[in-house]
């Protein structure tokens, strides 16, 4: 494992056969529920030639916990 620790991937969102992009919207998509959420970001580029390449940035999940969280209210003094 300790040659792994050093160990990094470029993210290179342009394929080599992909002209210079003219559009590049952001995509998000996301779902949540009482057990847990989840979200995504995708890249769309659009060259001079109509041809689109989509491209995966980032995404993120979590699980609910199993144990109810107890927020404590603040008294207010009347």
């Amino acid at each position: 494992m300790v040659q792994v620790q050093g160990f990094r991937v470029k993210r290179c969102f342009l394929s080599s056969f992909f002209l210079t992009p003219i559009h590049m919207p952001l995509h998000g998509f996301s779902d949540a529920s009482k057990e847990g959420y989840a979200a995504a970001i995708y890249i769309r580029q659009v060259d001079s030639k109509s041809e689109v390449c989509v491209s995966f940035l980032q995404n993120k999940s979590r699980a609910a916990s199993k144990f109810r969280v107890h927020v404590p209210q603040a008294t207010i003094p009347t």
